[in-house]
């Protein structure tokens, strides 16, 4: 959900930001615990959308 949101935001176009998402929560639901640390490459496609700057953290 974080990921959609932050999509829309900051304006970027909406299927770019549905894959996004998608790709984020399915990571997301495949591990245990409401929130794992997500792997670099996943985090680097999202900001390379719209030069979005997601923290890992």
């Amino acid at each position: 959900m974080a990921g959609l949101i932050v999509g829309l935001t900051r304006g970027i176009d909406k299927r770019t930001v549905l894959e996004h998402a998608c790709q984020l929560g399915a990571f997301v639901a495949s591990h245990n615990g409401a929130t794992p640390l997500l792997p670099p490459e996943l985090v680097q496609e999202f900001n390379k959308a719209k030069g979005t700057n997601m923290d890992v953290r």
